[in-house]
């Protein structure tokens, strides 16, 4: 500030503090809470979140891998064996997703093409993408 700018409020710097007759004054958590960092796009930060998040994307399988595994689910099916499976699992959220492991014993393959296995977990037929005995 120059000497010009304080020679314009001159008057004014000896006055006293305004203190209101309508509104009390603030508690110290209400002048806290003023000074509180402002965050105006909710969501932003989950946005950002999900967007850095790693998906992985599908692998198909040739007609012999399919063919392998539904000998080995044939017979484990027969047999009660328990399997290991590996399949993948589509993200709710976005492109891609993930493969899963999964160890059980296969009971039947229901109607909607699901593979149930002892402890009533399902997975889908076409989601399996390896299988093998355990």
């Amino acid at each position: 500030m120059s000497d010009t700018d304080v020679d314009k409020y001159k008057d004014m710097l000896d006055m006293p503090h305004h203190v209101s007759t309508r509104h009390a004054p603030l508690s110290m958590e209400q002048r806290a809470a003023q000074f509180l960092p402002f965050q105006p796009l909710t969501g932003y930060e989950d946005v950002i979140r999900e967007a850095g998040r790693l998906t992985e994307s599908d692998v198909s399988l040739t007609e012999d891998e399919k063919d392998s595994l539904d000998f080995t689910l044939d017979t484990a099916l027969e047999n009660g064996a328990c399997v290991h499976v590996r399949f993948f699992e589509p993200d709710s959220k976005k492109e891609g997703g993930a493969m899963r492991d999964f160890e059980g014993v296969p009971v039947r393959v229901d109607d909607a093409g699901n593979i149930v296995f002892q402890d009533r977990t399902k997975i889908p037929v076409s989601a399996v993408r390896a299988m093998e005995e355990v």
